[in-house]
């Protein structure tokens, strides 16, 4: 009845085949046209950016960024499944910088920033064929014949637009986060540090960078309240792991307590944690 399966079957032949049916017959293409007129599912590439190689991170992403699209279009929905290439941010001035062999902004500076950034959009895209293939590779059905990339005026207008729209509705409002900032880059790390790597922080000559100027806003947090306390901002280093317990014990005894010893002892702890220089018997687990 079942036609007798191989115990040697070889699974990479047989995926380059139905992806060689898919192309050949434009199937991704005929899913899209078979939904035309059906409710729309919006679905809009948080995009990668094309002047770094992609990894195997990237593709569990784009595996999901596939599943959600696919599932609501064999739901009965119409999907524009538009890809995007992000060219903004560290990601591409670092890579160039490190071309040019700066070490600082104000390099970039004194070589122009005109011609600095000429540089960096002529990177953006360096990588391209390397991420259409792995695209192609996994299946990952995304339209970059049409690719909005994030450097073009249309793009950048209708961010502009969507600002004012927000404005005009009055959900725009001022507020204040703490972030990491880069002495090296001379910016703040709003995302993540995974960018300055390469950074080379001088702590010596780099000064805490405040989020607002506090006197407009009243006198900051006394650590235990006091009104002999002086004021204390606290600055939490940790290095992962079990590091980040012990840091948040240390802070918690600080707040409540008043004092500042056990956050001092809790947080070499920490060091000593992260770097696995603690007794076994120490870690709570």
């Amino acid at each position: 009845m079942f036609k007798p399966v191989s115990p040697k079957l070889k699974i990479n032949p047989m995926e380059e085949g139905v992806l060689r049916f898919w192309k050949h017959r434009h199937i991704f293409q005929k899913s899209e046209l078979a939904r035309q007129g059906a409710p729309e599912y919006v679905f809009y590439e948080g995009p990668p950016t094309a002047n770094g190689k992609p990894g195997v991170h990237h593709v569990l992403a784009r595996v999901f960024k596939d599943i959600f699209p696919r599932y609501k279009n064999m739901s009965g929905f119409h999907v524009v499944r538009r890809g995007g290439w992000d060219t903004h941010g560290l990601p591409v001035e670092i890579e160039v910088e490190k071309r040019l062999g700066f070490t600082n902004k104000s390099q970039i500076e004194e070589y122009g920033i005109a011609r600095f950034n000429e540089l960096c959009r002529k990177s953006t895209f360096e990588y391209i064929q390397d991420w259409e293939k792995l695209t192609d590779r996994i299946a990952f059905w995304v339209d970059l014949d049409d690719a909005y990339v994030t450097y073009t005026n249309d793009y950048i207008e209708s961010v502009w637009w969507i600002l004012k729209n927000f404005w005009d509705k009055g959900l725009l409002y001022q507020g204040f986060k703490v972030v990491p900032y880069c002495p090296r880059c001379g910016t703040p790390r709003v995302g993540s540090f995974r960018y300055c790597r390469s950074c080379q922080f001088d702590f010596d000559s780099a000064e805490p960078v405040a989020p607002t100027d506090q006197r407009a806003h009243g006198d900051p947090p006394r650590v235990g309240g006091g009104p002999n306390r002086g004021c204390v901002r606290l600055i939490l280093l940790t290095l992962g792991g079990w590091a980040v317990l012990w840091v948040l014990v240390g802070g918690l005894a600080a707040i409540v307590l008043g004092l500042l010893w056990p956050i001092a002892v809790l947080s070499v702890l920490g060091v000593l944690a992260g770097l696995n220089l603690l007794p076994r018997d120490w870690y709570p687990y």
